[in-house]
């Protein structure tokens, strides 16, 4: 009978154990989600009777003199109110009663013999394995919680003087801007007064004179706006464009470049106020230096400090000095990266080009693209000129694409393209759009469908297809009737209408069709999860669908360019949706970022390649998309939409609107 009664103890043991290890397991999974205090003794009051402990406090140090009461649990139920008691005592005095049965264990807790607090508890068993792992879990949870706290105390003080910042910047600008608004004002009525018949001299001075101030009004707009971008995130518009469209007192040929202009039109816009001879460029193995000379004055620290900046984002250098400023940015490749300066001693000239090579590189040319692999000396430099005009004869782009294709070794080669046809982030990229075939779209409408083809921002949604695309419009119940006559690149909704898409997913001919999504507003976090467990689905404001950029993007998802897979795509999906829910607000990155969970720099990356524009610009577009609407149907002032809308400076807003509309928000309102 002893032996039996053993036996049944043991396995009853054995069982106990395996009940309180799978109930402590769990507890370590909860405590994994745990990010404050207060969810914490709220996870021990329900997880931990389940092993024997009833009654429990957790307690954290402060300092010498103080420590802090988290909160506890008992019979008589759940405490989570904190409070400081006296560091001599164990707990607050009004929680004697709960420990005066029975036999507690004060559990010390800390990570790397740095001291957290303590946890106290009943002893419900005697298994030092179990009680160890039991303060190793609330030491993790604990010290887990801490870093939480002090993470988002962090970005409280981030956000605060980001906004700090920006508000100092926005009245610094506004109250710059009333002085030149008055001078103006006063230049104009005495212009008024002294007509050009009368006095054409006096008028031609105050004429001039009206001139510098509305130039200096520009420059302190300038500078305001670069100074606000440095609160937030200075976007960087990737583009190729000819240094001609930025500084078009350059004489002479060049090779298209890579980088954001206008960016560098106010880096050069800055240079031209500080040095008045003309501008000069220079080629050589760095890059395209563009030298000004003539100073009239000494550079501002800050000034120098934002030329340097832009600069050295193109990958370039600037040299600012009294007597001169040279700006270098380097030459591009053929599928867009920057390079180091070449090291090679002949350049490749696939066809005639505009320059005299030897003269501006001093490297021997080679024509044979077979004798430059075969050449001992590495090739530093690939030039060609794509022009249609007879003079400077045709290099196809399908030609040029296929020689890199087959030559992949000339990637990473500095290119020097002429050429005033080709637009895009990258030479390869505007070849491939170049060759690629137009497409067709399909329209469907739903319930504010996409017939009148109107969009937001004034712009036509048909813009898509104004390069020669094939067009459908269909209500949703003629789907299958349009897609039996032919089948689409493209299918675009006017809304998020969930059972569409499974339509147009379970239907044979567009099971991987490109669907993109244009509804005017987006404040459903629902439809939008719903909408990001579905493929090669894009979605885009109507107010931003317009735009020239996100149009690129349409008629390049046409021809076939790839759309992020199925995860990515989402985290673009939640970051619109955080405009349409936050735009009233002033965005910061790092918090978008924390929004949509992933790192700054990631969803900078994933939503350019995905909407063919930056965040910013997305962003710019919808506010502006909002302050239409206010200014059609609000008598708010300007300066009160501005604010309403996001911008934080009404200067800045009214540039914004004009880069867009190509008019001023007061000429919309009239």
């Amino acid at each position: 009978m002893v032996s039996c009664l053993q036996e049944q103890h043991y396995v009853l043991s054995l069982h106990e154990r395996e009940e309180r290890n799978s109930a402590l397991n769990s507890f370590k999974c909860e405590l994994l989600g745990i990010k404050d205090k207060k969810s914490l003794v709220e996870s021990i009051a329900r997880r931990l009777p389940k092993i024997g402990v009833t009654t429990a406090l957790l307690v954290a140090y402060k300092d010498e003199d103080a420590s802090e009461y988290i909160g506890g649990f008992s019979s008589q139920g759940v405490n989570t109110i904190p409070r400081l008691f006296p560091a001599r005592r164990l707990f607050p005095q009004d929680m004697q009663e709960y420990f005066e049965n029975g036999i507690f264990l004060v559990q010390p807790l800390f990570i790397e013999n740095q001291p957290l607090g303590y946890f106290v508890h009943n002893i419900p068993f005697f298994d030092g394995v179990i009680l160890e792992e039991l303060r190793s879990a609330m030491s993790n949870a604990f010290k887990g919680i801490a870093f939480f706290e002090e993470t988002f105390h962090a970005k409280q003080l981030a956000e605060n003087s980001e906004r700090a910042k920006t508000e100092f910047f926005a009245t610094v600008g506004n109250n710059l801007n009333e002085p030149f608004k008055e001078v103006i004002s006063a230049v104009q009525s005495l212009m008024a007064e002294v007509p050009l018949e009368r006095n054409p001299e006096i008028f031609s001075k105050l004429k001039a004179l009206q001139n510098l101030i509305v130039d200096r009004q520009n420059h302190m707009h300038r500078l305001i706006e670069l100074a606000i971008s440095q609160t937030d995130d200075l976007s960087f518009k990737k583009a190729l464009f000819n240094i001609h469209s930025i500084l078009p007192e350059l004489e002479g040929e060049f090779p298209l470049l890579v980088g954001d202009e206008e960016l560098l039109s106010h880096v050069f816009a800055l240079i031209k106020n500080q040095y008045r001879d003309k501008p000069a460029a220079h080629f050589h193995e760095r890059g395209l230096e563009i030298r000004f000379t003539g100073a009239s004055g000494g550079m501002a620290k800050w000034t120098f400090t934002i030329i340097e900046r832009i600069t050295l984002m193109h990958g370039g250098s600037a040299d600012c000095g009294e007597n001169s400023c040279s700006i270098t940015l380097p030459w591009t490749t053929f599928s867009g990266r920057v390079t180091e300066p070449s090291k090679g001693k002949a350049a490749l000239s696939l066809n005639d080009v505009p320059i005299d090579t030897k003269a501006l590189l001093g490297l021997p040319v080679v024509r044979n693209v077979a004798r430059a692999l075969n050449t001992p000396n590495r090739i530093g430099f690939i030039l060609c000129s794509i022009r249609t005009d007879a003079e400077r004869g045709d290099l196809s782009p399908a030609k040029l694409g296929s020689l890199f294709r087959a030559h992949p070794e000339f990637f990473q080669t500095p290119f020097l393209c002429f050429s005033d046809e080709l637009e895009g982030e990258t030479i390869s990229q505007a070849l491939e759009e170049k060759n690629s075939k137009n497409g067709s779209i399909l329209f469907i409408e739903g319930q504010e469908g996409l017939a009148s083809g109107e969009a937001s921002n004034g712009e036509l949604l048909s813009s898509w297809i104004d390069e020669g695309m094939g067009v459908n419009v269909a209500p949703s119940e003629d789907f299958l009737n349009a897609v039996s006559k032919v089948t689409p690149d493209v299918v675009s909704l006017g809304d998020i209408d969930i059972e569409m898409i499974k339509i147009i997913r379970n239907h044979p001919a567009t099971t991987m069709t490109p669907i993109v999504v244009v509804p005017e507003h987006i404040k459903s976090p629902e439809l939008v999860k719903e909408l990001s467990k579905y493929s090669r689905v894009v979605l885009c404001n109507r107010s931003v669908a317009g735009s020239s950029a996100f149009c690129m993007r349409m008629r390049s998802i046409a021809a076939g360019d790839s759309i992020l897979p199925l995860f990515t795509g989402a985290l673009v999906k939640k970051a619109i949706l955080y405009f349409n829910q936050y735009a009233h607000r002033h965005i910061f990155r790092w918090k978008l970022a924390d929004a949509v969970g992933s790192s700054e720099d990631y969803i900078t990356r994933i939503f350019r390649k995905e909407m063919g524009m930056s965040l910013w610009k997305y962003l710019n577009h919808y506010r502006v998309f909002m302050a239409v609407d206010l200014l059609i149907h609000s008598g708010a002032t300007i300066a009160q939409i501005a604010d309403k809308t996001g911008f934080q400076d009404q200067a800045y807003f009214c540039r914004v609107f004009k880069n867009i509309y190509g008019k001023s928000p007061g000429w919309f309102r009239k």
